[in-house]
């Protein structure tokens, strides 16, 4: 199946004016209300957590993608700093077997136990990004809706913008922001930042 070369440009043009009317206002976080409930989350892990809390809060703060945390495939690994991991199982990427470094907000001891426990819940299934999504979306989404730390037209996306902008302010980043979310994001291009810019952090040195 494939789109005709009309058909393809209709849907680009589409993207691109709702990427126009997504930026065209800012969403402002309470960074630490956001990294204090997440932590605590996590923190807590249990066999009685929610799958919708562990998969919210695991992603905002690695900053990866509902599928690259639910759907089976992926891997973190241990680096030397203890606040960071080797991801594997990077989606939308050429070569998607290529591991690469991602600081996380919490430690990688916290991170890698909530999402064992996250696993287990789910029977540790092993499914295609296209069935997770299918599973999990509207799940994710209902949940997200009752989190007062997040401001109202929050998405699912909203995480990753999130993780994006917190690791900005709150790491010692050697290059601005289009650069550092091609290391941390997986992104070709730095044009493909401006997905994350409509996010402002409240309560952080800008």
């Amino acid at each position: 199946f494939r789109l005709d070369d009309a058909t393809n440009r209709l849907m680009k043009k589409m993207q691109a004016e709702k990427l126009c009317v997504k930026n065209s206002s800012v969403l402002r976080v309470k960074a630490a209300d956001v990294l204090e409930t997440a932590r605590r989350m996590l923190e807590a892990a249990s066999p009685g957590s929610t799958i919708p809390d562990l998969a919210l809060s695991l992603m905002l703060v690695s900053g990866r993608r509902t599928s690259e945390i639910m759907a089976g495939a992926s891997k973190f690994e241990p680096m030397e700093d203890p606040n960071a991991a080797v991801f594997h199982g990077q989606l939308k990427k050429p070569n998607e077997e290529a591991p690469f470094p991602i600081p996380l907000l919490v430690s990688l001891a916290t991170f890698r136990k909530a999402y064992d426990v996250l696993r287990a819940k789910q029977m540790h299934a092993i499914i295609t990004p296209e069935a997770c999504n299918s599973k999990y979306a509207s799940l994710l989404k209902r949940r997200l809706k009752q989190l007062s730390v997040l401001p109202e037209g929050a998405t699912v996306h909203t995480t990753r913008a999130f993780y994006a902008n917190a690791v900005y302010h709150y790491y010692d980043c050697p290059c601005n922001f289009s650069m550092l979310c091609c290391k941390i994001m997986g992104h070709v291009s730095q044009t493909e930042s401006i997905h994350y810019s409509h996010v402002r952090l409240e309560g952080v040195d800008h």
